[in-house]
């Protein structure tokens, strides 16, 4: 089952802003008498988390799907960058020249 938490009227990117979402988290776990969950957050968030988070197993923190494409990218860019990588993507038309650097760098 996929639930949302309630709105918190704080910046998102505050420790204690990360620290309360994932205090709400086990309380939710717990009410719900689940072994463990899942929290998926942005890349900035799920960094932020993971310095916040104290070592409990019952929770499981992610990057969403979008970010660890993104992070894929760039290392597949940095990877084969020096290999042509580049110009075959913007000679085959996949990808504009002035788009290429940002693509390759997971942007």
């Amino acid at each position: 089952m996929i639930g949302y938490l309630p709105t918190i009227d704080a910046p998102a990117t505050d420790l204690a802003t990360v620290h309360k979402v994932l205090v709400l988290s086990l309380k939710i776990k717990n009410t719900l008498k689940l072994k463990g969950i899942v929290l998926v957050f942005d890349q900035a968030l799920y960094t932020k988390a993971t310095k916040v988070q104290s070592k409990q197993i019952q929770i499981l923190l992610k990057t969403g799907i979008f970010h660890t494409a993104c992070i894929m990218l760039s290392n597949f860019g940095k990877r084969f960058q020096s290999a042509g990588l580049r110009d075959l993507c913007v000679e085959s038309g996949v990808i504009a020249e002035g788009s290429v650097s940002g693509v390759l760098d997971g942007r």
